[in-house]
Order: C-alpha cells, then sequence, then structure tokens
C-alpha cells in the first residue's frame, strides 16, 4: 500500500489560518495529526497527535480543528506536509518550540529535517497564496513573522515583474539563519554571491551565521561592515555587541551597546544589565566569567 493510501490529508482555510489532519488508520483506531496555522505570522497555534480515535472521535477533531467554519478537504499529502514544513520554519523563526513529540519525529508528520529542507518561501501571499517577494520575506522574517496587516505578493500589488534568483537566494538565506540554520545559511550566501550579489549585502548574514556558529571574532568583521553600511539596523548592531561580547573586546562591546540604546531607549533594561557585566569583567584581573558574559550578550541579543 503507498504513502498516500496510508495517510489521508485534509485542508480547510478559514481567515487568516488554515488546518491540516493527517490521519492513518490502525487497529486501533485513527492515529491523527492535526495543527491550526497562521497564514501569515508565527507559524503554529496549535499541533497536536491523538492516537486510537474512533469515527465519532475523529469528527470532533476534525470539528474542533477547524473551527466549525470550514470543511476540511482532502489534498494530495504532499501538499499537506509542504504547508506544515512551512509552519515549522516560521514557528522557529519567531523563536517558539515545537512539542517534544514533534521535536523527535512522528510517523505521520515525518521528520523535521526533512519536512522542512525543501522549504524555499516561508511567507505567502494572502490572498493568492503565491510567495511574497524576496524583500517582503525578510522584512516578515526579521519581525519574527508579526505583521501590522496582510501582505500581497508582487502580482496581486500588480507589480509583474519576476524576482531575480539571486534576490531569493538572500531572502532564503534571512529564513534560515533566522530558523536557527546558519550552516545553510552560509552556503545560501554564497550562492548568492556566485550569482554577482554584491558580498557587502551580505555581512549581516555572515556575520550573524558566524555568532550562530560560536565564531564570534570572524562575526566581528562581516558585522563592523553591516553597521557602516546600515548605521541604523538595530538588529544588525545588536548582533555586533553581542559579537563583541563574546570575542572579549569588552571596550569596544561597550561604546557599541551605548550607542544603540541611546537610539533605542527600550533596550534600557536589558543593556544595563549587559553593560554591569561588561564593567565586572574590565575590572576583574582574569577578564571576569566567561559564561556570564556570555549569557548576557544573548539575552540582550534576543530582546533586541
Amino acid at each position: 500500500m503507498s504513502e498516500r493510501n496510508e495517510i489521508e490529508a485534509r485542508l480547510a482555510r478559514a481567515g487568516g489560518t488554515e488546518a491540516v489532519t493527517l490521519e492513518r488508520r490502525s487497529a486501533a483506531g485513527v492515529d491523527v495529526v492535526s495543527a491550526v496555522i497562521e497564514r501569515q505570522g508565527r507559524g503554529f497555534r496549535g499541533l497536536y497527535v491523538a492516537h486510537g480515535l474512533d469515527r465519532a472521535g475523529r469528527d470532533e477533531l476534525r470539528e474542533a480543528v477547524s473551527g466549525g467554519r470550514a470543511d476540511l478537504i482532502e489534498v494530495p499529502l504532499s501538499d499537506a506536509r509542504q504547508r506544515l514544513g512551512r509552519a515549522v520554519l516560521a514557528h522557529r523563526i519567531a523563536g517558539r518550540q515545537l512539542p517534544e513529540w514533534a521535536q523527535a519525529g512522528h510517523e505521520l508528520l515525518g521528520d523535521l529535517r526533512a519536512l522542512t529542507d525543501a522549504i524555499d518561501d516561508v511567507y505567502l501571499c494572502a490572498a493568492c497564496e503565491r510567495p511574497l517577494a524576496p524583500a517582503a520575506q525578510i522584512a516578515l522574517a526579521r519581525q519574527a513573522g508579526q505583521a501590522a496587516e496582510a501582505l500581497a505578493c508582487p502580482g496581486c500589488r500588480g507589480d509583474l515583474e519576476e524576482d531575480r534568483e539571486a534576490e531569493r537566494l538572500v531572502a532564503w538565506a534571512w529564513l534560515r539563519l533566522l530558523a536557527g540554520e546558519p550552516r545553510k545559511t552560509l552556503v545560501l550566501a554564497a550562492r548568492a554571491e556566485a550569482l554577482r550579489v554584491d558580498s557587502a549585502r551580505l555581512d549581516a548574514l555572515r556575520g550573524a551565521a558566524m555568532l550562530k556558529l560560536q565564531n564570534p571574532v570572524q562575526a566581528t568583521g562581516y558585522l563592523r561592515r553591516a553597521v557602516e553600511r546600515e548605521p541604523a539596523d538595530h538588529w544588525v548592531r545588536a548582533r555586533l555587541v553581542e559579537a563583541l561580547t563574546c570575542a572579549g573586546y569588552l571596550a569596544s562591546a561597550g561604546a557599541e551597546l551605548a550607542r544603540l540604546v541611546s537610539r533605542r531607549p527600550a533596550l534600557a533594561n536589558h543593556g544595563n544589565a549587559l553593560a554591569a557585566a561588561l564593567a565586572d569583567a574590565r575590572r576583574a584581573a582574569d577578564g571576569g566569567d566567561p559564561l556570564r558574559l556570555r549569557a548576557a550578550a544573548e539575552s540582550f541579543g534576543a530582546a533586541a
């Protein structure tokens, strides 16, 4: 029996969400993985698993997942899994944790790496479900999937110019970085540069990826250049503060921290905690506790 015959996939759309179910009959009843997904946003509103349901239980679960606002219609398993993979990446970009059973892999859901590896575009047009433009993908990801309004693709905006492959690669690199995949980020950045993307545009990507790979000294070079290119980009400057701190360049980290907090006062509380850790480390003869410094830098980076 083929996988498609074994697993039945269903989909319902209602407003800004969609419901996906994967069902398979077993000797004990029906096993179900169900998901409620934000169509543009922060991934899953809910991801659930149930085992051994009878028909009535399965129907109740379908009703609950769809919200009673739309019928769950059968769709190809590949389509359902693509939607789930896209939601996994959006969930990670938003800094949210999946349930342990999903992280470990489930027979219906499949391996998460296999589920996400084929995904290129995380965010889709609210009207037609085509991918958003690369710049919109990057902007939405850097806002952790939170947009003030529904976004449209170039076609629905009346802009029919197709996105260049190089721009799509830059967007994919940002999406993978923010989903916690720095090695894949570096591969995509190299592919984009091979297509003649200005290497200066890739400095922030490469610096942030190196930081995630715990290479803060190498990260600082990229991030310094990125800040020089875009001095108003607070996200990149926060990564530079984190890299300088982790690399042991404490005076430079303090100076960049002061610049960032002066421009973004909302970060003052988190900035004060890092400033105190930097000051203690500079006073200490041995350079202070590196673990405390790293923790303070990472906490500040997350807040920024």
